[in-house]
């Protein structure tokens, strides 16, 4: 949730203007159908309120209810005392995720109830790309986190071509404090008996936490030798054209040959190729 509410703050940073350059407009249809898949998996929308007197955006989770047609109603994950709470801010957008997408709603508020918020929704919307590379989810790898002989373990969360982010746990007396962001970190993924990968790592950046934390690791190796190098390297040789060229006459001299002499209708014509003086 961290490194996407730093998403939703540049998002929102963003002038109007700006966002039209980089963003593709959607209809309304496909929000709605965004919306129900969304409602469908169980997952939620965020909703960003700006501060009336300082510049702060406050984003809340809301799960979204079926939507048919330019209402949608949307119920708060945790539960708030609204209108109390919300009294210092006005709404600003929300935002909807679909995989590596951002959908950005400019919907107008209808109503602000005590389990959720009411919208109703624009005739378009704004969707852009807010990752270039896609990560794809990891499900029951475990992690070896290994520095400074400290050994912490956790789970993958996902990865890419080019990182992966995983979840650490501490255990008493363990403490994060002990990892340096500096240093390199050994990692091991694994399945029960089954290592998929055993190398060093660079952290990228890591969430704050006291008991679990979140790091993205890069590889130091982009490939992996899994053969032993020769102690001593191969003969080189050193090739001619000359002699490539005429083995290679010769080679189709003999098989024009051996195809004359195998074709009983052309099988005459073997004694005079024969006979045939020629340079090879």
């Amino acid at each position: 949730m961290d490194s996407f509410q730093k998403i939703i703050q540049e998002c929102n940073n963003t002038t109007l203007n700006n966002q039209q350059k980089v963003g593709i407009k959607v209809s309304k249809k496909h929000v709605i159908n965004t919306l129900n898949y969304i409602n469908f998996q169980d997952g939620v929308v965020y909703i960003n309120f700006k501060h009336v007197k300082h510049d702060y955006i406050m984003t809340l989770q809301a799960k979204p209810q079926p939507c048919i047609e330019d209402h949608v109603d949307c119920l708060w994950v945790e539960p708030v005392t609204s209108k109390q709470k919300l009294n210092s801010y006005e709404y600003l957008d929300f935002i909807l995720r679909d995989g590596q997408k951002l959908i950005l709603i400019k919907g107008g508020v209808e109503e602000i109830y005590e389990s959720g918020i009411r919208f109703k929704l624009p005739e378009t919307c704004l969707e852009f790309n807010y990752r270039k590379v896609k990560r794809n989810s990891g499900e029951g790898i475990q992690v070896d986190f290994i520095q400074n002989g400290a050994v912490f373990q956790g789970l993958l969360l996902d990865f890419s071509a080019v990182s992966f982010r995983v979840k650490i746990t501490a255990v008493p007396p363990q403490s994060f404090w002990l990892i340096s962001p500096n240093n390199m970190v050994e990692v091991v993924l694994k399945k029960d008996q089954d290592i998929f990968y055993s190398g060093k790592c660079n952290i990228i950046k890591q969430s704050s936490g006291q008991k679990t934390r979140s790091f993205v690791l890069r590889p130091v190796k982009n490939l992996m030798q899994r053969f032993r190098s020769k102690e001593f390297r191969s003969p080189r040789h050193k090739l001619n054209l000359c002699q490539i060229l005429f083995s290679t006459i010769r080679l189709f001299r003999k098989w024009s040959i051996w195809r004359l002499k195998t074709s009983p209708a052309l099988g005459f014509l073997s004694r005079n190729i024969r006979k045939t003086p020629c340079f090879w």
